[in-house]
């Protein structure tokens, strides 16, 4: 049977479902399926948030309904089903829970003291040190309009428009990441770069969006979860705390674009050793939705690269977003 192991679940009656690998196997007759908070309790057959019992039919999605979930809590589960004559044990998987309610929350929304109408979009900046050996890390975050998301230097979303676009003034999605092996002992970075989307659209368009309610400068919330060896835990989380500056991204507009200034930019700007000397404090502002959701459709990213064999002008044949990758050399610089 294939299974899972999700982040981000936000649900508080989650579906589980499973499905059969064999095309040959007769049709299911019953199934029971078993949550446990610990692996080793599944293995041993005790589950002590959910067994459903064993129950007639060939259904192979399944509302949870057990205990209560709690937020950012790994829970184990497998799947005990009957065919024909035969009986299957699934494999141990699991599902991470994320925020269940809006006071799961801490981080702050944090954004900078621009303008709306000013062209350069902010990004942020964090150092925090880890003491101890890391266990397990996770990030919680969401940026509008859209927003990338880096750990010591290393971008973990480069190709994606992250959250989905929704009616900000309702409802906000916001993304998890395991940045377990992204961490390190001793110093650490988190760095934030936004941009407009659909949050902060500074042209006019026939749809209305520069008058939409929800507009604001661009603002971004996270969490960093990190579960130490010693059993200890340490939230990093957005606040006044942090540092922001304008970088090489000098205008970004859903429809008309972007301008990148490679003069403008800050090599090693997410990472600890960087001098923010110039950068300055965040500033708290309020969410512009009540509603924060976990993302479950699945990122708008690259879906394929063309290499270019000539270069003219025409119209490109198809709805299509594009990025375009340029490598200039300076015969003199090298």
């Amino acid at each position: 049977m294939n299974t899972g192991n999700p982040l981000g679940i936000d649900q508080s009656k989650p579906r589980l479902s499973w499905q059969w690998t064999n095309a040959k196997t007769a049709t299911q007759t019953s199934y029971r399926i078993l949550v446990a908070s610990d692996k080793k309790l599944l293995l041993k057959g005790r589950a002590d948030i959910w067994d459903s019992q064993v129950q007639t039919g060939d259904a192979q999605m399944i509302y949870f309904n057990g205990n209560s979930l709690k937020a950012h809590t790994r829970y184990w589960w497998r799947v005990e089903a009957q065919a024909g004559n035969k009986s299957f044990k699934s494999a141990p998987v699991w599902f991470e829970t994320a925020k269940m309610q809006a006071s799961d929350w801490t981080g702050e929304w944090i954004t900078d003291n621009q303008s709306i109408e000013y062209d350069a979009s902010p990004r942020f900046r964090k150092i925090f040190s880890a003491e101890s050996k890391i266990v397990s890390a996770r990030c919680y975050i969401s940026g509008l309009g859209y927003y990338q998301l880096y750990i010591n230097g290393e971008c973990l979303n480069p190709h994606s428009l992250d959250p989905g676009f929704t009616d900000y003034s309702k409802r906000i999605l916001y993304n998890v990441y395991d940045i377990t092996g992204k961490l390190k002992r001793g110093d650490n970075c988190i760095g934030i770069q936004l941009g407009n989307g659909w949050f902060n659209e500074q042209t006019p368009t026939v749809w209305n969006f520069h008058k939409a309610p929800w507009r604001k400068r661009p603002q971004a919330i996270g969490e960093v979860h990190i579960v130490y060896a010693n059993s200890t835990k340490e939230i990093i989380k957005t606040g006044a705390d942090w540092l922001t500056a304008t970088g090489p991204v000098r205008f970004d507009n859903i429809h008309a674009g972007t301008t990148y200034d490679a003069t403008k930019e800050e090599t090693g700007w997410a990472t600890a050793g960087f001098d923010a000397q110039g950068w300055q404090p965040a500033i708290v502002t309020a969410a512009t939705a009540p509603l924060m959701e976990a993302q479950s459709m699945p990122s708008i990213g690259v879906s394929e690269v063309l290499r270019a064999k000539s270069i003219k002008r025409s119209m490109i044949p198809a709805m299509c977003s594009i990025w375009v990758s340029i490598l200039l050399v300076c015969p003199n610089c090298i």
